[in-house]
């Protein structure tokens, strides 16, 4: 039996970017409903129509029609301290994408979580959280693969393939610019 699961969306970034609008937008989940509860994580599904899933039903008369749907999360901006911050990781591990919402308008009145307007910088905060987190992975797995090799005792039988693109991946993520 072939089960789809819907795509899987976050929308992540720094307080005060417009994560907030965007996901009431896409999902018509009103602003009153989210601004009373700070630090938590709002799920709400997005029909994708498609005019021309609406020509074929007009052409064989379905007895019903569903049109994809997409599951946007959104994300609160991440923690500063390390549980917590594992913990907001944990969460987004599961999303497809990611869609990052980044501030680049000046605006007295809407405060900026860094005191300045610098989209880069902002991007560069979030980006670098993330290669963390992939890090983190990469090294879980690579000690899981030692741990295999140690107990097998033959080194040929190891998924010597998957290890070693784990390291190439591990070298270019810690080579990357920041």
């Amino acid at each position: 039996m072939l089960v789809l699961h819907n795509m899987k969306i976050a929308l992540i970034g720094l307080p005060q970017t417009g994560k907030k609008t965007v996901f009431s937008l896409m999902t018509g989940i009103g602003l009153d409903h989210l601004l009373g509860r700070p630090g938590e994580f709002h799920v709400g599904n997005v029909k994708v129509t498609d005019p021309r899933i609406d020509r074929l039903v007009a052409l064989y008369n379905p007895k019903k029609t569903k049109y994809a749907e997409i599951e946007v999360t959104l994300a609160p901006a991440p923690p500063h301290e390390p549980k917590p911050r594992e913990q907001w990781l944990n969460k987004l591990k599961n999303m497809d994408a990611f869609c990052h919402i980044v501030r680049a308008f000046e605006d007295p009145a809407v405060f900026h979580s860094k005191g300045s307007v610098d989209p880069l910088r902002d991007i560069d905060e979030i980006n670098l959280e993330l290669a963390i987190s992939d890090l983190s992975l990469i090294e879980t797995r690579l000690s899981g693969i030692v741990q295999d090799q140690k107990k097998k005792f033959d080194q040929d039988q190891t998924p010597k393939t998957q290890k070693e693109r784990l390291y190439a991946f591990q070298n270019h993520r810690a080579r990357q610019p920041r």
